[in-house]
Formats: structure tokens, C-alpha cells, sequence
């Protein structure tokens, strides 16, 4: 019987464990961001933070402009979220590696750019 017990609080640590690890692993678009692009006002910088529900919010700054960000993420590969400046905005639709890289377009009025963001 000392035995079974034993193996019970093995499998329930290791339960523990694998759930732990797997909560680190979420995918979060949270964090300060530094981007190029083909965009004429590149490089910039995005500070984003993601709710619990995937809403996004955040601010922007390049080298003429700064906005806020706005979007919903839901930990897929795939992201997109805009960006406003009161009068006009920028849309981001990218890939996101999962861990510091997102690669896409972003559209503005009149335009279309690839864009690449790294985060530490």
C-alpha cells in the first residue's frame, strides 16, 4: 500500500510539472517590440499588452508618429492588430513565431509594406 501511495505522488507530480511548463508556454504578444520595414517612417517601436481575453493595447512610435495599439490575439501563429493615430492608422497582419518574432505586411492609406518586429 506504501508503494501505490508512492506512485500516486509521482503521477501527481509529474502532472504538476507538465502543467506548469505548459503554462509558460502560452503564446503572448505582450512585450517591447523594435520593427523594420520598407515603410518610409521605419524603424519603430511597440510596447504591447495582451489581457487575459487577448486583448491587445498598447502604444507606437516611429520616427514621425506615435498611436496606440489596439487588436485581439488568440495564440494562433497568425496576428493582426492596427494601429491608430487619430487621423489614420496602420494595420499589422503577420506571422508570429511564438516566442520574439513577428514577419507581415503593414497597410497604410495608399500602401503596402513588409515588416519584421523582434522582441528581447
Amino acid at each position: 500500500q506504501l508503494e501505490a501511495k508512492s506512485q500516486m505522488y509521482k503521477h501527481v507530480l509529474v502532472a504538476l510539472l507538465c502543467s506548469i511548463a505548459l503554462a509558460g508556454c502560452t503564446r503572448s504578444l505582450a512585450g517591447h517590440w523594435s520593427g523594420t520595414s520598407d515603410y518610409f517612417n521605419a524603424p519603430f517601436t511597440i510596447d504591447i499588452s495582451q489581457a487575459a481575453d487577448g486583448r491587445l493595447s498598447g502604444s507606437y512610435q516611429d520616427q514621425h508618429d506615435k498611436g496606440t495599439v489596439e487588436g485581439t490575439y488568440d495564440g494562433a501563429p497568425a496576428c493582426t492588430f492596427r494601429v491608430n493615430f487619430g487621423d489614420t492608422g496602420l494595420m499589422f497582419e503577420g506571422t508570429f513565431d511564438g516566442t520574439k518574432k513577428v514577419a507581415g505586411t503593414l497597410r497604410r492609406t495608399g500602401g503596402m509594406h513588409m515588416f519584421e518586429m523582434t522582441k528581447p
